[in-house]
């Protein structure tokens, strides 16, 4: 049930499925049975797209922070990340606060997120894998720094907002120290 909560496309491949069948049996009987067959169908189609559309599970509340954060990063806006770090992240906090003064964000965004959600855990927590990537100019050298990686953020539900606890960046399939790759002056590749 999850899966039709969170992504549309399943929903809309069954519907138009459905649809084609009853419009072969519209076209083979041309009876009032298979009309109101079809009308059903395609109003079941509609009334799950839209249950869709309304019903926002944890997963996707976990991808609309991602999207926050990577919106913030773009705009290089230190308190908006700031305010989707839990208080007692302080290494993300520190991190954060020695980074983004270090680089202009030009462009940043995530694709292919896949969250695993802790449903077990008090509070509710989740890990977020995707592939990240910032494009910037380093504000001391000018150097480029580009990344386009394995991210992991881990979150936690607070209220009922979801904040970082922690986060782990990837090049090439090794994790990597992300403030030491920007002090350095070694523009990340």
């Amino acid at each position: 049930m999850t899966l039709l909560l969170e992504n549309p496309l399943p929903i809309w491949s069954a519907g138009a499925v459905f649809t084609t069948l009853c419009l072969v049996l519209v076209f083979a009987r041309r009876s009032l049975a298979s009309i109101i067959a079809l009308v059903v169908v395609i109003a079941i189609t509609l009334l799950l797209v839209l249950a869709e559309k309304v019903v926002v599970t944890e997963r996707e509340k976990v991808e609309e922070s991602i999207l926050q954060l990577t919106n913030a990063l773009e705009v290089n806006d230190l308190a908006a990340v700031l305010a989707l770090v839990d208080p007692s992240a302080n290494k993300v906090r520190a991190d954060a606060e020695s980074l983004m003064p270090q680089v202009k964000i030009k462009d940043a965004g995530a694709t292919a997120i896949r969250i695993e959600l802790d449903e077990t855990a008090v509070p509710l927590q989740a890990t977020a894998f995707f592939r990240g990537r910032v494009d910037g100019v380093h504000t001391r050298s000018g150097g480029r720094v580009f990344y386009f990686d394995q991210l992991e953020i881990d979150w936690q539900k607070t209220a009922d907002q979801w904040l970082i606890l922690n986060y782990r960046v990837f090049q090439k399939g090794q994790a990597i120290d992300a403030v030491k790759s920007v002090r350095g002056n070694r523009p990340v590749r």
